[in-house]
């Protein structure tokens, strides 16, 4: 069976969303789901483009109990992004994504040096 793909915009990014991105955001709060895709949304531009392969970067919603993520992604030049998975990880995982530098604020720090 053909996996679903569905493709969307935020901004001026063009971007598409596999069915299973879609299943594991409901294993976060609706108002968790709704800040992991804005923070995700947001950092499309952002994010590195590696041909070829998958990647895994962190983010965070901050709120009175932080909400640690890690989303995989293909990202390819004159391809649309594809978010692929995104699943709730600790704190240790998150800091160690800080340390390799991989987390959407890096990256969105990162380019507005």
């Amino acid at each position: 069976m053909e996996e679903l793909r569905f493709t969307g915009a935020f901004d001026s990014t063009v971007f598409e969303i596999d069915e299973y991105f879609i299943e594991s955001l409901n294993v976060f709060s609706s108002e968790d789901r709704r800040d992991i895709l804005s923070d995700i949304l947001y950092s499309l531009e952002y994010l590195p483009k590696d041909n070829g392969w998958n990647q895994i970067t962190g983010g965070v919603v901050r709120n009175d109990t932080p909400v640690f993520y890690a989303f995989e992604y293909v990202n390819e030049d004159d391809e649309n992004p594809l978010l692929i998975d995104v699943v709730r990880i600790n704190s240790d995982d998150y800091l160690d994504l800080i340390l390799e530098n991989n987390t959407i604020e890096y990256y969105e720090k990162s380019t507005q040096k």
